[in-house]
C-alpha cells in the first residue's frame, strides 16, 4: 500500500496539482485545489449535508 501511494498516488496528485510531493524526502504537503475541484468539493458537501458548508 505505501509504495502504491509514494509510487503512484501521490505524483498523481501531484501532477493534478492538489498536492506538492517531493519524493526524496517524501515530504507531502496540500495545496489549493484547482477552482473546479474547489466548486466540486462544495456541490458535494452540500448534496451530502445541506446544513455543512464547505470551506
Amino acid at each position: 500500500m505505501q509504495t502504491s501511494l509514494a509510487h503512484s498516488d501521490l505524483p498523481k496528485l501531484a501532477e493534478n496539482g492538489l498536492v506538492e510531493f517531493d519524493r526524496r524526502s517524501k515530504a507531502v504537503r496540500y495545496s489549493r485545489p484547482p477552482d473546479l475541484l474547489d466548486k466540486m468539493l462544495r456541490l458535494c458537501a452540500n448534496f451530502d449535508d445541506p446544513a455543512v458548508e464547505y470551506r
